[in-house]
């Protein structure tokens, strides 16, 4: 038994190193100068309209995951500011309480102003402290939302990490499957009857990242026991490719199992956006320090999610993959990062097992 385990694990190391990489996929979607702040002014500039998220949001409900920076806390701020009563979900008390009590007073200065972007200033913003690599404080914020809410109008699955380092959750598996596939999907899941009692709109922030990457079953379930990962191979950004694939494909697989019932699930990459995450990734510290300036900013990031969670023309989309306001190719071409049914399935199985804490 042990023997297979070991030829398992060296079948991991070898998926790590080599199918898992596409050469092709990273170099068209690396040489693309549109993810920078440069393509969102001309897009913005040439072909948006501002009328798209000039939406009241009164009445409505959110959710939106990893809320205390970056991308998550400007996309609550701007779900709250135009109506909605959104929920934060954030793993850190101090940062999210700072973050909380900036976006109460964008409220309040939205509803002084005259003329606010869509905004009436009758949102409000409600911290959560729930860590997304642990499943069951996901378990219990579930049953307590649900045991106080009618309704979830908007789910924005945004928290997603690349540590530094070799971690795991206090039930063995590794932070990063954690939470960006176990915590992702069973969120979700755990919300699912409100999401398709509301006809939600459920909104998967992910990295283009994946495009550089095939989905590669051994290296993703070698998470589920951190135990057998070696620190001196750990590659948060190899990972953080291979997750952000995951969170692709099983956005499509939600699409499928609502796309009778009301609810529209797509996912966004936001383009090359300057937050805490991507500073404080030892990784991306070249990628960081060469892009400088033209990184966007935490709100332009912010934009298609908001434009994904709100506006009419994506009302009735479900089940793609967005860019700057426009549904875009999953896979670049040539590049050989498609997967089977079959992989699909494995990969959900990852998933529950991660977050029933099955090794």
């Amino acid at each position: 038994r042990r023997k297979k385990e070991r030829e398992r694990e060296r079948e991991g190391e070898r998926e790590m190193s080599s199918s898992k990489f596409s050469v092709l996929g990273a170099l068209q979607y690396f040489l693309d100068p549109s993810h920078t702040k440069l393509g969102i002014k001309v897009r913005r500039g040439c072909f948006w309209s501002k009328s798209d998220l000039r939406v009241n949001l009164t009445g409505k409900v959110a959710v939106v995951s990893g809320a205390n920076s970056g991308i998550g806390k400007a996309t609550a701020d701007g779900l709250a500011a135009r109506g909605a009563t959104v929920h934060m979900l954030c793993r850190s008390l101090e940062r999210g309480t700072l973050a909380r009590d900036a976006i109460k007073k964008n409220i309040e200065k939205v509803a002084r102003e005259e003329d606010g972007d869509g905004g009436n200033g009758g949102g409000d913003a409600i911290l959560h402290v729930v860590d997304l690599s642990e499943p069951d404080q996901i378990k219990k914020f579930a049953r307590d939302f649900k045991a106080k809410n009618e309704r979830l109008d908007i789910l924005v699955n945004n928290a997603a990490v690349m540590p530094n380092a070799l971690a795991s959750n206090s039930k063995g598996t590794e932070v990063a499957l954690a939470t960006n596939l176990a915590g992702f999907y069973g969120l979700t899941m755990e919300l699912s009857d409100l999401l398709v009692a509301s006809e939600a709109r459920v909104v998967n922030v992910v990295s283009a990242g994946m495009f550089a990457a095939k989905l590669s079953i051994p290296v993703v379930e070698k998470g589920l026991r951190a135990s057998t990962l070696s620190l001196e191979n750990y590659s948060g950004i190899e990972l953080y490719s291979q997750h952000h694939r995951a969170r692709v494909m099983l956005t499509d697989y939600l699409a499928k199992q609502w796309q009778d019932k009301g609810v529209t699930v797509n996912s966004v990459h936001p383009g090359w956006v300057d937050t805490p995450g991507l500073k404080g990734a030892k990784d991306m510290e070249s990628f960081t320090k060469t892009m400088g300036n033209l990184l966007r900013t935490e709100q332009e990031g912010a934009d298609t999610v908001l434009w994904l969670a709100m506006a009419e023309k994506a009302k009735h989309s479900t089940g793609k993959y967005w860019f700057d306001r426009k549904s875009r190719k999953k896979h670049k071409l040539g590049a050989g990062t498609q997967s089977t049914e079959e992989e699909l399935e494995q990969l959900v199985d990852v998933c529950k097992k991660a977050f029933d804490g099955m090794p």
